[in-house]
């Protein structure tokens, strides 16, 4: 199954972040359903209050540097045009690992399908145990690069 299959899946189209809700910790139980009953725009998935300070010290770093997010993540794919590397922000999701799918180049498709395969592969996880998602770019820490959130179950 490829990363377009997967989100045609679950073609979630973003998180609408909503101070009137209730602080909610979901699974990704919770979550797949979201998805794949087609209900997740008003979902909100929350990170814990010090994951939340930590990206906005992150964010004020890059600033002081004159540097964005968008730089980093292109310092550390080392001139790949596809990267999955760890969530260092996760959202606050019990009992998964979580992962973001950068697609650095508009042609890398079949690469980043390529690259996802082989990392659940290793990992030993099924594709129906994935729940993988793009932000609507209103939401995205980094509307500038194409990336999924990729999370798997911990095993």
């Amino acid at each position: 199954m490829t990363t377009q299959n997967l989100l045609e899946r679950n073609p979630f189209m973003g998180i609408r972040v909503s101070d009137h809700k209730p602080y909610h910790r979901p699974t990704l139980d919770d979550i797949r359903a979201e998805l794949n009953a087609f209900r997740a725009a008003e979902y909100w998935i929350p990170r814990k209050p010090e994951i939340e300070e930590e990206l906005k010290r992150y964010k004020l770093s890059l600033a002081e540097r004159g540097a964005t997010i968008a730089d980093d993540i292109r310092a550390e794919a080392g001139g790949q045009s596809v990267v999955l590397i760890p969530n260092k922000f996760p959202y606050d999701i019990p009992g998964s690992e979580q992962f973001l799918l950068w697609i650095l180049h508009d042609d890398s498709w079949v690469e980043a399908d390529s690259v996802l395969a082989m990392f659940l592969q290793e990992r030993g996880v099924r594709h129906e145990d994935v729940v993988c998602y793009e932000n609507n770019s209103a939401y995205q820490t980094e509307p500038g690069i194409t990336h999924f959130h990729v999370m798997i179950p911990v095993l």
